[in-house]
């Protein structure tokens, strides 16, 4: 886990193609003076109903919770300075697909701003985007398996991250960036498979 991150899973931030549960996707940021929300549900059959809501503020993420005999629903909101933002409120739109083993923006050059990157994993396994500022891959630094040492990537060069999108998936997030250049990578590694290591990085550069 990524010092001073949070993970925000409203479905504002993600898009999700399938059906069902939670699959674990999150987006993590480190964005000073940013906001961030949460949101749960519950239902349950009985006579009885009730609802509970709750704000405040927090260091990394807002929650609240509500309780009653059979069924209810909580929601709340916080502040703190770690926050993704809406994907539709983007300046710019990069579509960045994912497989084995390649990153593949579109375009791979866009205006500084609120930029949106909807990751489509068209593979068949697992993946992520993560967005880190630095010339080119050969800068980030690395473990000793070959995947990027997140925790060695200073806190000003790490954008943001889309987590754990399973395969035939996609999701979203938007992320404020400033001129620069960027490198968009996966840096899962499961079953001996170093993503990173594989090639599943590229260069992105903001004008």
């Amino acid at each position: 886990m990524r010092r001073y991150t949070a993970m925000a899973m409203t479905a504002a931030m993600l898009l999700a193609t399938a059906c069902g549960g939670d699959d674990g996707t999150g987006v993590r940021t480190i964005e000073e003076g940013g906001s961030g929300s949460v949101s749960g549900s519950g239902s349950g059959s009985g006579p009885a109903s009730g609802s509970a809501s709750g704000s405040g503020t927090a260091t990394e993420s807002g929650s609240a919770s509500g309780t009653a005999t059979e069924s209810g629903s909580a929601s709340g909101s916080g502040s703190g300075p770690a926050a993704a933002v809406d994907p539709g409120e983007a300046d710019e739109q990069v579509a960045v697909l994912l497989s084995e083993h390649i990153v593949e923006p579109e375009p791979a050059s866009v205006p500084a701003g609120l930029i949106g990157f909807a990751a489509d994993n068209v593979g068949e396994l697992e993946h992520e985007l993560y967005i880190a500022r630095a010339g080119s891959a050969d800068e980030l630094p690395l473990a000793d398996d070959g995947s990027v040492e997140e925790d060695d990537v200073p806190d000003a060069d790490f954008i943001g991250e889309i987590e754990d999108i399973p395969a035939g998936e996609e999701a979203a997030a938007a992320f404020q960036m400033e001129p620069g250049t960027y490198v968009l990578f996966c840096n899962i590694v499961e079953d001996d498979i170093v993503h990173f290591a594989e090639g599943m990085h590229a260069e992105f550069t903001v004008e």
